[in-house]
């Protein structure tokens, strides 16, 4: 919740999920971004972005994680991710990192991290 208030803060429009299959079926009704942790229930992280890479390989992805693992990020490089955030992260990383992904346009309240 609390990131989807930050994402809100920032004029995005969050589309959030609880466990990685329900993301899965939400970047499949159209996102501009995914915005994902390495551990989530049900599907990790990274089974996560191999189904998004599957799907739709051009789709910006910015990875999560607490506790990085070097499996993991190498993993995670393999299957091309925009960026990394290393949790805890403020407001202002989290807006950088995006801005680094997504330039600004117009209506950027319409996208949907």
């Amino acid at each position: 919740e609390l990131l989807g208030d930050y994402l809100s803060i920032l004029g995005l429009t969050p589309v959030t999920a609880s466990s990685g299959l329900e993301a899965l079926a939400r970047i499949q009704e159209g996102v501009d971004l995914a915005l994902i942790d390495i551990r989530m229930p049900e599907m990790d992280g990274i089974a996560l972005l191999r189904a998004i890479r599957q799907q739709a390989r051009t789709l910006p992805v910015l990875l999560m994680t607490g506790h990085p693992l070097p499996e993991d990020y190498a993993e995670a490089e393999r299957l091309w991710i925009s960026g990394l955030l290393k949790k805890p992260f403020g407001l202002s990383a989290l807006r950088s990192a995006i801005a680094a992904i997504l330039p600004p346009k117009a209506g950027e309240g319409d996208r949907k991290p």
